[in-house]
């Protein structure tokens, strides 16, 4: 392979690397908030709750994305993931309604 194209792959890995990195720090940020908002407990309880469950997934999900695509093929995992993102969106659906997030001040207030 010509050393121009190696460079230039890794330069465009690099920038993709950031890009991802940026998008995924802010949808950490933002679910962390839902999750202090939407709870009924104190603040510092939902954030050691969400983080605990965000950490526990991030210990597994590598190696159980590894063993699907091993075992099933490489679309196993996305097809996985995508069947878990649907499953919350349902439940949050029940939870809030089908007209969306509606957090009143009350609502804030009291944590229901």
């Amino acid at each position: 392979m010509h050393d121009g194209t190696r460079e230039r792959r890794y330069r465009d890995a690099r920038r993709l690397v950031i890009v991802t990195g940026v998008f995924c720090g802010l949808l950490n940020a933002n679910l962390t908030t839902l999750a202090m908002e939407v709870s009924s407990h104190g603040r510092s309880v939902a954030s050691r709750a969400f983080n605990s469950l965000r950490f526990i997934g991030g210990a597994f999900a590598p190696i159980t994305a590894g063993y699907l695509g091993q075992q099933y093929g490489a679309t196993a995992p996305c097809l996985l993931g995508a069947l878990v993102v649907a499953s919350g969106f349902i439940v949050l659906l029940i939870r809030f309604g089908f007209g969306g997030l509606r957090l009143t001040e009350s609502t804030r207030q009291t944590g229901h």
